[in-house]
């Protein structure tokens, strides 16, 4: 119900009130409140105070009937979403891929992540009425820091896994250590992608790359976009496809897993290119 509320001062102040749960109706009823001789006057004689004459008599609007909301949120607006990456194809990886191309290159995405020994719980097979039970010490949770990348040649299209396991945090000697252990392995000229970690900023690293601009070209993605690096694709199917359900003691055996995954994706060339596709990314 919307309704004119003429308040109790003799100055013709006037607020408009909106009923919870109903409509406006086609001519608002008029309360009227206080005011002086005057004004209850003009009210009895039908008359405004600028002279238009007034309805005949209160016309309320009839309350619109409960309904019950269903509680969930609705679809995320077109400003609630984070934007594209345009700046990606037309200034990053665009001329990169270019490069690559009429160089015969390398195209290399890098990225850094953590396993721990605590059992991550997945689905599995078990016989029916059986529940699978995780049987796992108690104990401090020590984790494995991995730096791990995905090769592509860009003109044959070949593509290759690296992974290199460490039971410290990822400092900038590790990733020098990692990008001398990639130029064994990889012939030719590497471009590579990574994000903006402190540690591909750092003194030491920068001194590396700028030692061996020779034959390592360096791109940085877009910041706060993981997506849009295909080595995450591979954490997601090691932590979910190789590592579930495992209660290792100690980091020997979480260590031998890893490794033994990372070989069996390197038979995997589809999947290591379904990765590239997962991140909207083609070579």
């Amino acid at each position: 119900m919307v309704s004119s509320l003429r308040g109790g001062r003799g100055d013709g102040t006037r607020a408009r009130l909106r009923g919870a749960g109903a409509t406006a109706p086609t001519s608002g009823a008029v309360v009227r409140e206080g005011g002086d001789a005057g004004e209850r006057g003009a009210a009895s004689a039908g008359e405004s105070d600028d002279g238009r004459g007034l309805p005949p008599g209160s016309r309320l609007a009839r309350a619109a009937p409960a309904r019950l909301v269903a509680a969930e949120a609705h679809h995320a607006g077109s400003r609630a979403r984070r934007g594209g990456d345009p700046a990606l194809g037309s200034r990053d990886l665009a001329p990169g891929k270019k490069n690559a191309a009429r160089r015969g290159a390398t195209i290399v995405f890098l990225d850094e992540s953590g396993f721990s020994e605590r059992p991550s719980v997945g689905r599995t097979w078990t016989p029916r009425g059986w529940t699978p039970v995780l049987t796992h010490r108690l104990r401090s949770w020590r984790r494995l820091s991995a730096i791990g990348a995905l090769g592509y040649r860009a003109r044959s299209g070949r593509a290759a896994a690296y992974l290199a396991l460490q039971p410290e945090a990822v400092r900038s000697p590790d990733l020098v250590r990692f990008l001398r252990h990639l130029h064994r392995h990889v012939r030719g000229h590497i471009v590579l992608f990574w994000d903006g970690l402190h540690a591909h900023r750092s003194l030491v690293t920068t001194a590396y790359l700028q030692a061996h601009r020779g034959w390592l070209t360096v791109y940085c993605l877009p910041a706060y976009a993981p997506e849009l690096n295909p080595v995450e694709g591979m954490w997601s199917w090691l932590k979910g496809g190789v590592v579930p359900n495992l209660c290792p003691d100690g980091l020997g055996p979480l260590r031998h897993e890893l490794r033994r995954g990372r070989r069996r994706l390197q038979r995997r060339p589809d999947l290591l290119h379904g990765f590239l596709h997962k991140a909207g990314l083609f070579l």
